[in-house]
């Protein structure tokens, strides 16, 4: 399963304000039924400030109760089983299913023969799909229709199992950036111009 706890939010302004901590609690589900897997089960801590996943599931996504347009979010992942190696990450700018940014963190190639081939690393994607999504548009790395699913970045770098990272999103009107960190170590620093969605709620992905 997948650990996923919320540190902090900064609230909307050019300089940050005082961070808060997140309550999950007024955050809803949004299943994606790909009939390939069983839904998720997102687990909420007592304080929660952290969500678990805890099956092997068709892609999901924990969806805040608040919109991001010129903010900063930052929390932490870590994927506490060593026996897959499937995708963690966070999406932003939700419009709705069929319109987000998605960044996706994957442990290693996987190729099949139905949906597709998804390479390992870190991705960025820009989903803006007229119909709903299909597992093919967002398993693989280069989705076959660039109309629905278009790659922004990618690096092939892999996550390790029992391993805490941080992350930073800074998320402003036209440009963006991710940071990833394990301690204090950058792993990966990526700043994009995309004015697609300049504004919209935020998410913790998580697929199989």
């Amino acid at each position: 399963f997948t650990s996923i706890p919320v540190v902090e939010t900064a609230a909307s302004s050019n300089s940050f304000s005082a961070p808060q901590v997140l309550d999950l609690s007024k955050w809803s589900v949004v299943q994606y039924e790909f009939f390939d897997q069983p839904d998720a089960n997102w687990v909420l801590s007592q304080t929660n400030t952290v969500a678990v996943q805890t099956v092997n599931a068709d892609a999901s996504i924990l969806l805040s109760d608040i919109v991001l347009s010129n903010d900063q979010i930052q929390g932490t992942w870590s994927v506490q089983t060593s026996s897959d190696d499937d995708f963690i990450g966070f999406v932003f700018g939700f419009q709705d299913t069929n319109h987000f940014y998605l960044f996706d963190w994957k442990r290693a190639d996987q190729a099949d023969p139905i949906v597709g081939f998804a390479e390992r690393g870190m991705s960025l994607k820009l989903v803006k799909a007229s119909s709903q999504l299909t597992e093919p548009d967002i398993w693989q790395t280069h989705a076959p229709d660039t109309n629905r699913v278009q790659l922004l970045y990618h690096n092939t770098i892999s996550w390790d199992p029992f391993t805490e990272y941080q992350f930073t999103l800074n998320f402003h009107a036209g440009e963006f950036t991710i940071n990833v960190a394990q301690g204090p170590n950058t792993i990966t620093n990526i700043v994009v111009a995309e004015t697609t969605y300049t504004s919209g709620k935020f998410g913790f992905y998580n697929d199989s």
